[in-house]
């Protein structure tokens, strides 16, 4: 799915290496920012079904600066989520200007994801330029607004669209060329 969507709206530089297309599949996974961010999500065997189960991850050990610095070279393109890793409501997390700053300098490529569909990727644009990260385009976001409305490109929908959902969903829809009805109002 985000293979597809991605290809069709000009992202193939970011999808290169076959790494990197598991890493972005994995990261639309549909887990609430709060649970992404504390907990890890675990399949286990119940009643001869699948489900989740919910555990507890252990902490993680701080990687040497040997480790560190492997990761670093090894890695072309790094994935973040926003909300809670970038951002917190409408401030920058302590750190992460500096992070970002530092693999820009090294060439690296920067991608960054959100499950938060109120927004389109021109809004969440908007917001990095408001947060000091002016350098941050459209094309480095991959919101759920945007998949949703890349989907329905990819696969020729021509109808129109019933939107239960926030301005950033209707912006990707129009951006898509899709119709669509409903919206905020309808949100509830």
């Amino acid at each position: 799915f985000c293979i597809a969507m991605a290809a069709n709206f000009g992202a193939r530089r970011f999808l290169r290496r076959p790494a990197t297309l598991f890493v972005l599949i994995a990261l639309f996974a549909i887990l609430s920012p709060e649970d992404a961010a504390r907990d890890s999500y675990d399949l286990a065997a119940a009643g001869g079904h699948k489900s989740r189960r919910l555990h507890r991850s252990p902490p993680r050990q701080a990687l040497t600066e040997k480790e560190r610095s492997e990761l670093i070279s090894s890695t072309d393109l790094f994935v973040f989520d926003c909300d809670g890793v970038i951002w917190k409501g409408d401030s920058l997390i302590e750190g992460v200007k500096a992070t970002l700053e530092y693999l820009r300098k090294l060439g690296k490529t920067l991608v960054f994801v959100t499950n938060n569909s109120t927004r389109s990727r021109k809004q969440y644009a908007a917001k990095f330029r408001k947060l000091g990260l002016d350098w941050v385009r459209e094309e480095n976001i991959f919101a759920s607004s945007f998949a949703a409305a890349a989907y329905l490109k990819s696969i020729g929908f021509r109808k129109k669209a019933y939107v239960v959902g926030e301005e950033g969903v209707l912006e990707e829809l129009d951006v898509a060329g899709i119709g669509h009805v409903g919206g905020p109002g309808d949100a509830g």
